[in-house]
């Protein structure tokens, strides 16, 4: 029944967005496929969608401009990470919204040694508290249940070492970031937002260490299995994606990914001893069980956590909230299904059903994926395609 009634609405619906819908989901059979995966995806599904994902249908909202972003994001020092990728035989150039300082797919052996971690709350300066009274103020409005805890995680230095890198890091509170990163298009002053006040005259990216945001470590993972092929041959890979639901700060009522942020370290945990990407890591295992409830699964199922692989992607800095510093991962787990897994996730099935489908008619499909998501993404399937594909020039083969 509510598949009927759905693709009712999406055939009334493409009437109305008729150069849309004759390219994507021509015949249906995409749309049938899409939406009877509740939870994992196959993966020709994600590269169809891929395709024809258009970012610049994502509305504007109160605290951020998505419709200005190609404009507001020139940093005039910053080159923004963009993807080339096939699809039959077109060659499309994807250009996100993030810079990107490390690629580990590229260059594994790249790290981020940390040279020291504040315990010391991090205080925004006077004239930034000061006019950013108002961003909090109408954050709180529109989602009051808003917690401000002091134990999120931001980079205060960071400096390249030869091929490496070292970090400074310091305990920060989660208004802080309300106040820069949240709302970093929110006006307070004529033509003055966060973005404006943080980039000045010259429209530059600052460094960390000048930067007029708070930076928390933000950390994103496509979580993927490997299944029994359903009906194309490389469809034995699944990705595991849910509607982010209204409460979330940012991208709601999109496809994401398992994501969040980085908490400071618990009194007496070593975290010198260790790079930033084995701290992260341990934090997105952490957030991946919460997300996910995986961890419950696997006592059930007697699945040892080493069978777990955690795989470090990127780190970047995402310009449409002001240079926020964001790692992406993969997340490989042995193969489960919806039915294995669907008890243990935090939303019942029907209100995931009710959740996607509001997502995916309000949207007509043009930006199911969040930017967060769809760049999370195109690094998992260049991590797939890795001594696949027999080029290595940078080009995604979405054919493979």
């Amino acid at each position: 029944m509510y598949i009927l009634d759905d693709i009712l609405l999406v055939i009334k619906t493409f009437n109305n967005a008729k150069t849309f819908s004759s390219k994507l989901f021509p015949k249906l059979k995409y749309f049938k496929d899409y939406y009877l995966n509740s939870y994992f995806y196959p993966i020709s599904i994600i590269k169809e969608i891929i395709h024809y994902q258009k970012d610049n249908r994502i509305c504007d909202t109160l605290f951020l401009n998505y419709e200005s972003a190609p404009e507001d994001c020139k940093y005039t020092n910053v080159e923004l990470k963009s993807f080339r990728f096939k699809q039959n035989k077109k060659t499309k150039t994807y250009t996100t919204f993030y810079q990107e300082i490390i690629n580990y797919i590229s260059a594994p052996e790249t790290f981020i040694k940390i040279n020291s971690c504040d315990s010391n709350v991090h205080k925004l300066n006077d004239e930034v508290i000061a006019r950013t009274e108002k961003n909090l103020a109408e954050f709180l409005k529109k989602k009051p249940n808003t917690f401000n805890g002091n134990t999120a995680l931001r980079i205060k230095n960071l400096e390249q070492t030869g091929e490496n890198y070292s970090v400074d890091l310091q305990r920060t509170e989660y208004f802080n970031e309300v106040r820069t990163h949240l709302t970093a298009d929110y006006p307070f002053g004529y033509n003055k937002t966060m973005r404006t006040m943080d980039m000045g005259a010259d429209k530059i990216l600052r460094p960390f260490s000048d930067s007029l945001f708070t930076n928390t470590i933000g950390v994103s993972a496509i979580w993927f299995t490997r299944c029994e092929p359903l009906k194309h041959k490389n469809d034995y890979v699944h990705f595991f994606l849910k509607p982010r639901d209204k409460g979330h700060a940012i991208y709601d009522g999109m496809l994401g990914t398992v994501s969040g942020g980085v908490k400071f370290p618990t009194e007496g945990y070593d975290i010198l001893s260790e790079s930033l990407e084995q701290y992260v890591s341990k934090a997105l295992l952490k957030i991946f069980y919460n997300k996910t409830q995986y961890d419950k699964y696997m006592q059930e199922n007697q699945i040892p956590e080493s069978e777990i692989k955690i795989i470090p992607l990127a780190f970047t800095r995402e310009l449409l909230r002001g240079g926020l510093p964001q790692f992406f991962f993969a997340i490989e787990t042995p193969p489960v299904c919806d039915n294995d897994i669907k008890r243990y996730l935090n939303q019942s099935a029907f209100y995931r059903r009710i959740a996607f489908r509001e997502s995916f008619l309000k949207n007509v499909l043009p930006c199911i994926f969040s930017p967060e998501t769809m760049i999370n993404l195109l690094y998992t399937i260049q991590y797939l395609n890795k001594g696949v594909d027999e080029k290595d020039d940078g080009l995604i083969n979405l054919n493979l």
